[in-house]
């Protein structure tokens, strides 16, 4: 059995990393990151801080994205055709840090958010985002992808358009009616 791993801790001295593209990784598993020595190491968690740009395409074992709780100004995130995925954000892996959970905001500079044919995705993250900067979310071919991380406090102003397929949006479970409500206005299907 060979599980194929990318350490994305070997990315933290990257400076000047500003764009990541993973492009058909086809036995990709993992991108790894050492968490507890991360916080050990470091004075402040957020090691890719010069990263704004993440596109991940056709990498079909890949089963989520946890690394990207340390890129503080990502703007851009598009994940494609990534049949395993089934979380952008592990509860699990994150909760091997207690001590980081009450540190990290993440995605709070998101401005665009594409997610596209990723059948076993079920979580964004596992509660409610502020998603204060995001301008557009796409979402299409994620059919297990059953409640987005937003509540009556996300994005207050609702200045941001949530894009996909209608009969996605008429499954989604929401917070509460009040936040299906102030986001209805949000939402333009697509075919």
């Amino acid at each position: 059995d060979t599980t194929s791993v990318i350490d994305a801790t070997a990315f933290a001295d990257l400076n000047h990393l500003n764009e990541l593209w993973i492009d058909r990784a086809k036995e990709l598993e993992l991108l790894k990151i050492d968490y507890t020595e991360i916080v050990r190491k470091r004075r402040e968690p957020f090691v890719f801080r010069s990263l704004h740009c993440v596109t991940i395409h056709i990498c079909q074992k890949l089963k989520d994205t946890t690394f990207l709780v340390f890129a503080p100004n990502l703007k851009s995130l598009s994940l494609f055709h990534c049949g395993a995925m089934e979380e952008i954000i592990s509860v699990g892996k994150f909760a091997e840090v207690p001590e980081m959970m009450g540190h990290i905001s993440p995605f709070e500079n998101l401005r665009l958010l594409r997610l596209s044919h990723l059948p076993n995705l079920k979580s964004i993250y596992w509660k409610p985002l502020p998603f204060t900067h995001l301008k557009e979310m796409v979402v299409r071919g994620c059919d297990q992808l059953e409640k987005l991380p937003l509540d009556s406090n996300s994005a207050k102003e609702r200045k941001f358009v949530i894009r996909g397929e209608e009969d996605w949006w008429n499954l989604l479970q929401w917070e509460d009616e009040s936040t299906q409500i102030a986001f209805r206005s949000c939402f333009q299907p697509r075919s």
